[in-house]
């Protein structure tokens, strides 16, 4: 059983750290050597799969809707951040593409993760169960 801790502050925390590094690894001149055969696109799938859920938690009250704009939101800024020549990186469409697939494909486990959140935080939740 979750932890009543494990409120939103928590989970905004961690939210925000993932995304704090999801931006600095975007503007990474190149990413630090991965073990193993890891494509940029498997890279862009788990880090917005992750940013998906964390956001769903941190924003509890966020309709699913919103949450999907704002995540593929989120991606399409990371690709233009990727156009200052300052960077030396190319933004790609391709990438943005990924990131929204894996925004939809997260979606439904974000869905169940805020569910679970709900019940195990919610002081009523027991009152509710069958002895």
């Amino acid at each position: 059983r979750m932890s009543s801790m494990l409120k939103r502050p928590v989970f905004l925390q961690i939210f925000t750290l993932a995304c704090v590094l999801t931006v600095f690894a975007a503007m990474m001149p190149s990413m630090p050597g991965l073990p193993g055969p890891i494509g940029d696109k498997l890279q862009h799938t788990v880090a917005f799969v992750t940013v998906t859920i964390l956001a769903a938690l941190a924003f509890p009250t966020l309709r699913p809707a919103t949450l999907l704009l704002g995540m593929a939101t989120f991606g399409g800024l990371i690709e233009l951040l990727q156009l200052i020549p300052l960077v030396h990186r190319d933004a790609d469409l391709a990438d943005w593409l990924v990131d929204c697939a894996a925004i939809v494909g997260a979606a439904p486990l974000a869905i169940v993760a805020r569910s679970l959140l709900a019940r195990d935080t919610d002081p009523n939740a027991c009152k509710n169960r069958a002895p």
